[in-house]
Order: structure tokens, then sequence, then C-alpha cells
């Protein structure tokens, strides 16, 4: 009698005990969103979620340096600020694809602060925007960019 080789298959490979798998496995799973409300970091985000990022768990983050709360109308504090940049970051959320969202707003120097959220919730990138005139204009904290990438773990990616 002659022996047949049977392709046995292993039993992870059967259908009925395959271990689902997820539809997308994103490089980036956790991405921290720097958005200072102007039209570098918001296209930035949009570039980013498109090309990059697509269906990630996003933290948009928005820092006030501390020398720019006194910027304000007079008698407005950051507390009263709070819920309208919430509300701008949630709205902004909205129009793009991710798999979760969360807002976090803070005071202090960007660099710091923006490396201190990645670290808290173990983002492997940071997406930033560059604006056009960034060299010509001294707005906030100077040198952000290259302060962030040498303070996080996180990959850090500048959309310009």
């Amino acid at each position: 009698m002659g022996t047949t080789n049977k392709l046995r298959t292993p039993r992870s490979m059967n259908a009925r005990t395959q271990p689902s798998v997820p539809a997308l496995d994103p490089l980036f799973l956790n991405v921290v969103f720097g958005i200072d409300f102007g039209s570098a970091s918001l296209a930035a985000a949009r570039w980013a979620t498109t090309n990059v990022a697509r269906r990630a768990h996003a933290i948009l983050s928005h820092v006030v340096p501390p020398e720019h709360d006194g910027d304000t109308a007079p008698g407005t504090t950051f507390g009263e600020l709070r819920p309208a940049l919430l509300g701008g970051l949630s709205g902004f959320a909205r129009t793009l694809n991710f798999a979760t969202v969360r807002s976090v707003l803070r005071m202090g120097r960007p660099s710091r602060c923006l490396s201190a959220i990645a670290a808290r919730t173990e983002a492997s990138l940071v997406v930033l925007g560059r604006r056009g005139d960034a060299n010509g204009t001294r707005v906030g904290e100077p040198n952000v960019i290259e302060r962030l990438a040498r303070r996080s773990s996180a990959s850090v990616l500048v959309v310009p």
C-alpha cells in the first residue's frame, strides 16, 4: 500500500480557530498632533492623517506658552478660554479620520509639554506644522521643533 503525504494545516490556520486580524495595523498607533490653530498645524494634521497615520488614536494638543497668557482680552484667563479651545480641537477632529481622539490643553513651554504628552500617552509620533515664515518671526518658544526632537522618545514629523 502506498502512503500519501497529506498536507496538514496547523490548527492556527484552521478557519474556525484562526485569530481575528485587525483590518488595519497602522505603523503609528498613538499620534500627538501639535495644534496651534494656524494654517500650518491644521494642514500638517490633515496631511499626516491621510498619508502617515490613518485611523490612528489621536491626541490633539494645544499648548499656550506662559508669556502669551496675558495676550488675551483684559479679564480673560486661560481657564475662561479653555471651553473655546477644546471646542475648536473637537470641531477640527470631526473633519479627520481618527480611530479615537482626545484633546489635551496645557500651559507651558510647547516643547516640554508636547514631549510630556507623547510620553504619557505612549505616542510613537508627534506631528507639527512649520510656518513658511518660521525663521522670520518669533512666536512663542524658539526652536520648538529641535527641542521637541531632542526631548521626546517619539518620532517627530514636521510638515512644511
